[in-house]
C-alpha cells in the first residue's frame, strides 16, 4: 500500500511542477517550398490560415535565405495585410502586435519539404484561436530583406492563401508561404503546466497525504 501512496504523490508532484506538461505541438502546417519569394524592407507580406483546434497560438516557423527584422502581426479572419494593398500601411485591428523579431538566414533548398530550415518566429504572447476559424500573419520588414520559400504550383494548403506585398497585390489563390503554427492548450501558456490534469493532481496529492498521515498512526499504535 505504501508503495501505491507513493506512485500517486510523484504522479501528482510531476503533474503540478509541469513533468508532465503538454509540449506545444504543430497543428497548421504547409511545408512545400518549390519557388522563393523576395520581401524587401518596408514591404508587408502575409499567409492566412485555419485554425484546427480551440487552443493558442505560441509560434509561428518560416524560412529564408536572407536576413532581416520584422514585425509580426495577427488578425482574425483573412484580413489584408495593409490598409490598401502596396502602399506599406499596416492594418491597425490586430489582435497580436510584436516588433523587433530577427528573422535569421536558414540557407534554405527548395523543395516538397523545407522544414528542416524553419526558424521560429515567437509573438509577445500567446494568441487564442478557435477551431475552424480563420486568421492571417502579416510580417512587415523593417530592416534587411528576406527570401522565403513558398508553393506556386498549387493550391496545396487549403486553409489559407499568401498575402503578396508587391506586384500583384493582395491574396494569391493558389500560393502559400511555407510554414508551421505551433499551439498550445488554452491558457497553458507554451505547455507550462498540464493545466486539465491540474485539479486531479491537487485531490491526488492532498488524498495521498491523507493516506500517508493515516498509515504512519496506525503503524505507530
Amino acid at each position: 500500500m505504501r508503495i501505491i501512496v507513493q506512485v500517486i504523490m510523484w504522479f501528482a508532484i510531476l503533474t503540478l511542477s509541469g513533468g508532465f506538461s503538454t509540449v506545444s505541438a504543430a497543428s497548421i502546417s504547409q511545408v512545400d517550398g518549390n519557388s522563393s519569394m523576395g520581401v524587401l524592407a518596408n514591404q508587408i507580406w502575409g499567409q492566412s490560415f485555419t485554425a484546427t483546434g480551440t487552443e493558442d497560438l505560441t509560434s509561428i516557423e518560416m524560412a529564408s535565405d536572407e536576413s532581416g527584422t520584422i514585425t509580426l502581426r495577427i488578425y482574425n479572419g483573412e484580413t489584408a495585410c495593409e490598409t490598401t494593398p502596396g502602399n506599406g500601411v499596416p492594418t491597425a485591428s490586430a489582435i497580436s502586435t510584436t516588433a523587433g523579431l530577427a528573422f535569421p538566414d536558414t540557407n534554405p533548398v527548395n523543395g516538397a519539404d523545407v522544414s528542416a530550415f524553419f526558424s521560429t518566429l515567437t509573438p509577445s504572447a500567446p494568441v487564442a484561436m478557435t477551431n475552424g476559424q480563420q486568421y492571417t500573419f502579416c510580417f512587415e520588414v523593417t530592416t534587411g530583406s528576406l527570401l522565403i520559400p513558398y508553393d506556386n504550383d498549387s493550391d496545396t494548403y487549403a486553409g489559407g492563401k499568401l498575402y503578396r506585398g508587391l506586384l500583384t497585390f493582395g491574396f494569391n489563390a493558389i500560393a502559400n508561404f511555407a510554414f508551421r503554427i505551433n499551439v498550445a492548450p488554452t491558457g497553458a501558456g507554451g505547455g507550462s503546466v498540464n493545466a486539465p490534469f491540474a485539479p486531479l493532481a491537487l485531490g491526488l496529492l492532498f488524498g495521498s497525504l491523507g493516506l500517508v498521515g493515516f498509515f504512519g498512526r496506525r503503524f505507530a499504535k
